[in-house]
């Protein structure tokens, strides 16, 4: 699996937005559960769209 770490990322639902701080982005060849998934970010990332 093929990683990068980017000199910034962000995560966008809607309208809201949350910078985030060094991170490891990583892309695979194969589908993530059967396709259902596009992304995979840990629940503590998302606690500002709540």
């Amino acid at each position: 699996m093929r990683a990068w770490k980017p000199s910034n990322a962000q995560i966008l639902i809607g309208e809201k937005e949350k910078k985030l701080g060094p991170c490891y982005v990583a892309v695979s060849d194969s589908k993530l559960s059967g396709g259902d998934y596009e992304a995979l970010i840990p629940p503590e990332l998302l606690d500002d769209f709540m």
